[in-house]
């Protein structure tokens, strides 16, 4: 009888399971409140023209928003590239693939060429680096509040020494609040499934026929030999090449916006001036109305040209008569800034400030005078 022939090698490794999907994007920040007008000093919603018409020309908006100028913004950075996709769970190695059946005796098969391994994949492409931002424009001098380049002293010489400078930039407005601390990243999102399992590995080659007997005599038939035992189980498999880089994660949420900062205590009310032309003797001007009690903080005036005006600043009724006895200030101006003395500070809400002059030396082309108030 013949010899029952060698078992087949053990089947090859199941190929690796492809990598998971990313995990979903974590959810965008709350959206945060809404600021109030840049004008908006005492954030009411409404326009207040006493406390926030900076430039006097009877309207809230934009132009009302001129405090002192900050400096030229640096470029933006480039921004960040986004973090690169988590990459899936390896998938575990399929099964091992059956161990085939004995073949039956035949000529001895040529061995089988090693499989070849798998093509490593491309590089990802790296992703364009952004534009880089316009240089920011000249800004203007910050006491021009009119933004015209040139200083009016009516409006823009704040501490009334004739001169426009950097000692005239202090804005209606408190400083802002500080800005709020930057959201927390999104959390990543979770790892994808594993990959399917592996198919099945290939039946094993068929065994070596056994050598060829002797000639002889023909004997009975012999009993069927017994299955041979199972092989050994086969090396494990190299490990095949990385998976491409995953795309890159779409950036996260903005974070939510910080808190609103604390509303800046009320400053000083701007200047009120007014310029008498030609000024004469008997002259009588209102300057201004109250729209809420106020307080006269200084009275300064200026003659211009030879040589002197004489005045008196009175606080009179709503309609500008009925004066109180009482002067908010007296005195005589000059060519050189002159300080008048404040006897009487306060000024009643809806009452009305007026200015008399009661002589004049020279002749002056003009008389400036300007109230500090608060």
């Amino acid at each position: 009888m013949f010899p029952t022939g060698a078992a087949g090698p053990t089947g090859a490794a199941g190929s690796t399971g492809a990598d998971g999907s990313t995990g979903p994007t974590g959810p965008s920040g709350a959206h945060g409140a809404d600021g109030v007008a840049c004008w908006g000093v005492n954030q009411n919603g409404s326009c207040d023209l006493l406390t926030e018409d900076a430039n006097l020309d009877t309207v809230c908006d934009v132009a009302d928003c001129a405090g002192q100028d900050g400096s030229l913004g640096t470029t933006g950075p480039t921004g960040a590239a986004g973090a690169a996709g988590a990459d899936g769970a390896t998938g575990p190695a399929g099964p091992a693939g059956a161990t085939g059946t004995a073949g039956a005796a035949g000529p001895t098969g040529a061995a089988g060429a090693p499989g070849a391994d798998r093509a490593t994949g491309p590089a990802g492409v790296a992703g364009p680096t952004g534009p880089t931002g316009q240089d920011g424009g000249d800004g203007l001098a910050c006491w021009d509040v009119n933004q015209n380049g040139s200083c009016d002293l009516l409006t823009e010489d704040a501490n009334l020494d004739i001169v426009c400078d950097v000692a005239d930039c202090t804005g209606l407005d408190g400083a802002p609040g500080a800005t709020g601390p930057t959201g927390a990243a999104g959390a990543n999102g979770a790892t994808g499934p594993a990959g399917p399992t592996g198919p099945s590995g290939a039946d094993g080659a068929t065994g070596a026929p056994g050598p060829t007997g002797a000639s002889g005599a023909a004997g009975a038939d012999g009993a069927t030999g017994a299955t041979g035992a199972a092989g050994a189980a086969g090396p494990t498999g190299a490990t095949g090449p990385s998976g491409a880089a995953g795309a890159t994660g779409a950036t996260g949420a903005a974070g939510a916006a910080g808190a609103t900062g604390a509303t800046s205590a009320t400053g000083p009310y701007a200047p009120r001036c007014t310029i008498i032309e030609s000024p004469a003797t008997s002259d009588d001007f209102l300057l201004l109305r109250a729209s809420s009690a106020l307080t006269v903080t200084a009275v300064n005036c200026l003659s211009n040209a030879a040589t002197s005006v004489t005045l008196t600043v009175k606080e009179c009724d709503a309609n500008g008569a009925n004066c109180a006895a009482t002067a908010v200030a007296t005195g005589t101006c000059t060519t050189s800034n002159t300080s008048l003395t404040v006897t009487n500070a306060g000024i009643d809400s809806g009452d009305r400030v007026r200015v008399s002059i009661s002589a004049v030396s020279g002749t002056p082309g003009h008389v400036a005078v300007c109230l500090g108030l608060s």
